[in-house]
């Protein structure tokens, strides 16, 4: 318990190839969580960390539960971390690589975009 809350914990780090430690305060513009509360990206996380806040969707021929994240699996954290550094281009190449498909509308193929997209 003392060591994810004690001390300190309004930061976020990053390590380099160095391992050398980037340290920077999570929220340094000063950002209310009333003022976020209604972001998509906010919701989607709320989602993920609360199960059962996820809403009944119906979305083409499936109705239940639909989360406004993508789930998939990757190798490491390290891919997770990449996708934050990507520009809009690889961005979109790396959202049609999860619905296994090139040059198509992803609104369509992945129903937790269209909710993400429609409700954020």
């Amino acid at each position: 318990n003392t060591t994810l809350c004690g001390g300190a914990q309004d930061f976020v780090y990053s390590t380099d190839a160095f391992s050398l430690v980037y340290v920077s305060p999570t929220n340094p513009l000063g950002y209310t969580a009333e003022s976020t509360a209604a972001y998509g990206t906010v919701q989607a996380i709320r989602e993920t960390i609360h199960k059962g806040t996820i809403p009944t969707r119906t979305w083409g021929n499936h109705t239940g539960p639909l989360p406004m994240t993508v789930n998939f699996h990757m190798s490491s954290l390290d891919e997770v971390r990449k996708r934050m550094s990507w520009d809009t281009a690889r961005s979109a190449a790396g959202v049609q690589a999860v619905a296994g498909t090139s040059c198509s509308d992803m609104v369509h193929a992945i129903p937790q975009l269209a909710r993400f997209l429609n409700e954020s």
